[in-house]
């Protein structure tokens, strides 16, 4: 889970909610983080789109995975 700063917790900037969409995505953040992503994400179309696309790519990714047999030692240390 990535922090967020007691600064950016009510109002957060595109970069702040795109490093945090993974996690947000994984529904790993604390409510008010949550909060403040989802908030970012209704008011900014530039950042929801960008999020769908990170969305379905995971999805995507997921479906895949299992069938593909993704290891560490095949992408040198890739984390899963």
């Amino acid at each position: 889970m990535l922090p967020v700063s007691s600064t950016t917790r009510d109002l957060i900037d595109c970069g702040e909610t795109l490093r945090l969409a993974s996690d947000f995505l994984e529904g790993e953040l604390l409510l008010p983080e949550a909060a403040a992503v989802a908030a970012h994400l209704t008011a900014c179309t530039c950042c929801a789109r960008q999020f769908a696309e990170l969305a379905v790519t995971i999805t995507a990714l997921r479906q895949l995975g299992p069938r593909l047999h993704l290891t560490n030692e095949r992408f040198g240390g890739w984390r899963q």
